[in-house]
């Protein structure tokens, strides 16, 4: 098999570069505004050698973003040829890697103690990790409180030490308010799923009691457990509990998410992410029943090989290309490995 790498989101680097010597640029400009007001002809070539070398990496890393665009879907290509073969789960390579992973990685139970909390912290790591940065902005906005209150107040006899404390005091009124929405939030997975399956609510401790023994299979926030009677899934989104019994077939359902992101001159390419998902069937006529989960590759097989070989197939698979922004995308490349071409 040939060697690609399906995850290329090299463009993202090139545009960190492309951002510190914006940043690095207009700091210089400034630093020789203030020290040379009467702007020396040195200062003023070394100005126009800056903008002109910022211009020039500005259209690298738009020509970059083309031909890496292209060579991920040519790669694409390939990869779903081999999926439709059935060369890419038959492969030495991904037989072998397969292999190591069982040897090295053993299911185990949740540690959170409930159903409830481990949902929770679930939907909050998902949150966090794709808007990271609104905790952080709380940091600034808290920042201006004491100058505020010292231009509008005249209070700039109050003591440094009292200053600081209303500081971190307003810091951890506003961090806790955020983190007490984000579970509020995260309470309604349990309640839209006993709405949807209104039969299983006297049997929520079972449930709850199997989420919590079962054998779990983790994937950043995703899960999928394995309990004697149930499986249990949570897909970001929604939570899942079926009947073992009702489960007719697990099937591979793979997706390459194209990630843009969006600007003030309109969409950019940013890079590709690959996710593996399982998807079970099931015969029970209660609505959603019928659920996939993003999971490892290597995970996705374990659970196909150990809880349902008889009606598990690497064959067909499904694969599709989605076009997404990335506001939208909690990336799980660090949790995940990748497709092996």
């Amino acid at each position: 098999m040939s060697k690609y790498s399906l995850n290329d989101d090299s463009t993202k680097f090139y545009n960190k570069i492309y951002r510190i010597f914006i940043i690095a640029f207009i700091l210089i400009l400034i630093i020789g505004l203030v020290s040379n007001p009467n702007n020396s002809s040195n200062y003023v070539l070394g100005m126009i050698g800056c903008a002109a070398f910022i211009l020039l990496l500005f259209f690298f890393v738009m020509k970059h973003e083309s031909n890496l665009k292209e060579k991920n879907d040519d790669d694409a290509e390939y990869f779903g040829s081999l999926l439709e073969s059935g060369e890419y789960f038959n492969s030495m390579e991904w037989q072998f890697k397969y292999q190591q992973y069982t040897e090295n990685s053993k299911p185990h139970h949740l540690s959170s103690g409930s159903l409830k909390t481990d949902l929770s912290l679930r939907y909050i790591k998902k949150v966090l990790r794709r808007d990271f940065y609104i905790p952080l902005l709380i940091f600034p906005l808290v920042g201006v409180t004491p100058g505020m209150l010292i231009q509008d107040y005249s209070l700039s006899d109050i003591p440094f030490g009292l200053m600081m404390l209303i500081f971190i005091a307003t810091l951890a009124l506003l961090e806790v308010a955020y983190f007490a929405i984000l579970y509020q939030v995260s309470l309604r997975f349990i309640k839209n799923w006993l709405n949807d399956h209104p039969r299983y609510k006297n049997s929520i401790k079972e449930i709850s009691d199997s989420y919590n023994t079962g054998d779990a299979y983790e994937c950043s926030y995703f899960c999928v457990v394995i309990g004697s009677k149930y499986i249990h899934g949570f897909d970001g989104e929604k939570f899942h509990t079926v009947l073992r019994d009702n489960v007719v077939s697990c099937t591979w359902d793979i997706e390459r998410l194209v990630i843009y992101s969006t600007g003030k001159y309109g969409e950019r390419y940013v890079g590709d992410e690959y996710r593996f998902n399982i998807k079970f069937l099931c015969k029970d006529a209660d609505r959603g029943c019928s659920f996939k989960v993003t999971l490892d590759q290597f995970q996705i097989k374990m659970i196909m090989d150990r809880y349902f070989p008889d009606i598990s197939s690497d064959k067909n698979p499904s694969f599709k290309t989605t076009k997404i922004y990335g506001y939208k995308v909690s990336s799980i490349k660090k949790y995940a490995s990748e497709p092996l071409i």
